[in-house]
């Protein structure tokens, strides 16, 4: 189940993330809070994204958080922004993205519960300034994670989780393709069994991050290979998504001749490429 840093981390409302590990801090308790700044160019704006930690007073913090304007002035002021270009259709006009203005919209991104009336109070608090605000806590997390199935299960070894496994999946989830990845699907107290093998049966495909400390792991990855590898056979049905990094033809044959002779997408191409093709191929069969 993806948590609410998951869905701060990774959910861009249409915008695209220019900056990210960002500190605001509040005074008098010196809280930091981690902030992202998008901009969207279908809408022609600039807009920030707070992550609000436990506090007894997630109110008045929010309220804090909006009321601030030299806190929004000085973010934008601090914020270098991007000579990106993002040009449409022929005949359509180049956006500068230095030229979007802030037009006011703020996600909260909360691990506060706040009742229905305190959400409309602040968000009404935010408009007489304003500013347009969305409130979103562990409810509403947890309601948006029971909605997205995981269309794909990325198997990695744990030494390729931040080169390779997150990259990939993080770039699935802001595409639209939710995953059953161990950051996004793990809590504490979870069992990890049941949870991976939970997510190896349900999940419509599995991606196989193949690199050379995959391919030496005798632990996890082999379990989880062998999984997927089963209900292929059970099945009669095409599951494993192998993504090639830093790996032979013949070292992926020893591993396994049926996975050599798998098509899989080739990391020295780029990320880019290898997400579009494996969209393409998670969306031929949803």
């Amino acid at each position: 189940m993806a948590r609410l840093e998951d869905y701060f981390r990774t959910d861009q409302r249409q915008g695209v993330r220019i900056t990210s590990a960002q500190e605001v801090t509040i005074l008098p308790e010196n809280l930091k809070i981690p902030v992202n700044m998008y901009q969207d160019f279908g809408a022609g704006s600039v807009y920030f994204a707070f992550l609000l930690p436990l506090v007894p007073d997630p109110v008045q913090k929010c309220a804090g958080l909006v009321a601030d304007s030299n806190l929004l002035q000085g973010l934008l002021a601090a914020t270098p922004k991007l000579h990106i270009h993002q040009a449409g259709s022929p005949g359509e006009t180049a956006v500068d993205s230095k030229s979007l203005p802030f037009t006011g919209r703020v996600y909260i991104y909360s691990e506060n519960d706040l009742s229905d009336e305190e959400i409309i109070t602040l968000t009404e608090f935010a408009a007489e300034r304003g500013v347009h605000l969305q409130y979103f806590g562990p409810q509403w997390a947890e309601h948006r994670s029971e909605l997205e199935k995981p269309l794909a299960f990325v198997s990695h070894d744990s030494r390729d989780k931040e080169l390779f496994a997150k990259v990939v999946a993080e770039k699935l989830v802001i595409r639209g393709v939710p995953v059953w990845f161990s950051e996004f699907s793990l809590t504490v107290g979870d069992s990890l069994r049941e949870s991976i093998e939970k997510g190896l049966r349900e999940c419509e495909k599995c991606i196989l991050i193949l690199t050379p400390n995959f391919l030496s792991n005798p632990g996890w990855t082999k379990t989880e290979f062998n999984a997927i590898f089963t209900r292929e056979l059970v099945e009669r049905s095409r599951r494993i998504l192998p993504v090639w990094a830093g790996v032979t033809a013949r070292e992926v044959y020893k591993y396994s001749p049926t996975l050599a002779d798998r098509v899989g997408a080739q990391w020295d191409e780029g990320v880019d490429n290898v997400v579009a093709k494996l969209i393409g191929a998670i969306r031929t069969d949803v």
